[in-house]
């Protein structure tokens, strides 16, 4: 358990958090710190869930958390991001200027989407990310964000 790499996988869903009860947001943020500071300085692999705002707390959680994760946005290597709506893609913004060490992006807008007419335009926070080499994008392509197309060494799309 003294190993910072076993604390490097960090995965994250916030869908699954009865966001009503403040003491389990309160109990999962200070989980997330633990790991978070047990990884040491070793490169983060992580996973966000951002899921259905039909809870009244959402975007506070989800928020809270990317805040704290992105404080360790410089050590983040991959980082896999399910978002239900085109809009919460911008929660990212958190994380700008931060992700220099990012290689992998994975990035899924789920088909919920196309329930909601959602306009969000695609965010430029990931052009700033120096050493991003491959992304993968499911969902509708006009949610794909500006990425540093002449830097990247694959990159898939998904409809």
């Amino acid at each position: 358990m003294e190993s910072p790499a076993l604390w490097s996988r960090i995965i994250v869903d916030t869908d699954n958090w009865p966001l009503t009860d403040k003491a389990v947001i309160s109990r999962n943020l200070g989980l997330l710190s633990t790991s978070l500071t047990r990884s040491g300085s070793h490169p983060l692999d992580v996973d966000i869930i951002i899921g259905s705002p039909l809870q009244e707390d959402w975007h506070s959680a989800s928020t809270k958390t990317v805040a704290l994760l992105s404080e360790h946005g410089h050590r983040w290597r991959t980082l896999f991001l399910w978002c239900a709506t085109p809009s919460y893609i911008k929660i990212m913004e958190l994380a700008r200027g931060k992700l220099n060490s990012l290689v992998k992006l994975e990035l899924v807008v789920s088909r919920i989407s196309l329930w909601h007419s959602e306009s969000a335009a695609p965010t430029d926070i990931f052009l700033d990310c120096p050493s991003l080499r491959k992304v993968i994008f499911c969902g509708d392509s006009k949610y794909i964000p500006a990425l540093p197309a002449a830097q990247l060494s694959s990159f898939f799309v998904f409809l």
